[in-house]
């Protein structure tokens, strides 16, 4: 899955309804997706374990 980046003027993501429906994914793993590429380029992520 190829990702498009614009500059946007508002507080928006635009995302693939492919990719919100797609099945093989769960609803954790399409939210966590989903709040991932609404952030703006540059988020640093940490990961507790």
């Amino acid at each position: 899955m190829q990702i498009h980046r614009s500059v946007s003027e508002r507080d928006f993501a635009v995302l693939p309804n492919a990719v919100l429906q797609n099945r093989r994914l769960s609803f954790t793993a399409r939210g966590l997706l989903a709040d991932l590429l609404s952030r703006p380029d540059g988020t640093s992520f940490k990961v507790a374990r």
